[in-house]
């Protein structure tokens, strides 16, 4: 199993990846948000997330209950939320509908890890474009 710096990790200035192990339990997911936050303190800046959860099974009630909290909490610290959700319509709708929920603005989802990354590096170059 990979370790939390290993899933949680800066791609470059502006984006924190959360790249996720298939077998996660509550206590993984407690990590991941942990050492998300700590970046996020650490950059002293808005910053967009990658989650990548092409490969993971349905995070189970308990999961979802502490997700959706935590990033409720974590909401005004992000640019951009990026969902990798693969190919699973169910997971690219629910993602969608939990992030509009919660009252997320700037979130888009997409069916590969690369075509988030590519996404949020046009986000970025466009952004500094405007300024």
């Amino acid at each position: 199993m990979k370790s939390v710096d290993e899933v949680v990790y800066l791609f470059n200035d502006n984006i924190i990846v959360v790249d996720q192990n298939p077998n996660r339990d509550l206590e993984d997911i407690k990590a991941y948000l942990s050492r998300v936050e700590f970046l996020l303190q650490e950059r002293k800046t808005k910053q967009s997330v990658v989650l990548n959860t092409e490969n993971v099974r349905r995070p189970n009630t308990e999961m979802r209950i502490y997700i959706r909290k935590r990033m409720k909490e974590l909401k005004d610290k992000f640019d951009h939320i990026a969902i990798c959700s693969g190919k699973k319509q169910f997971a690219n709708t629910t993602a969608s509908f939990l992030l509009g929920f919660i009252g997320y603005k700037n979130y888009s989802v997409h069916t590969t890890f690369e075509e988030s990354i590519d996404f949020l590096l046009k986000f970025y170059d466009q952004t500094l474009k405007n300024n």
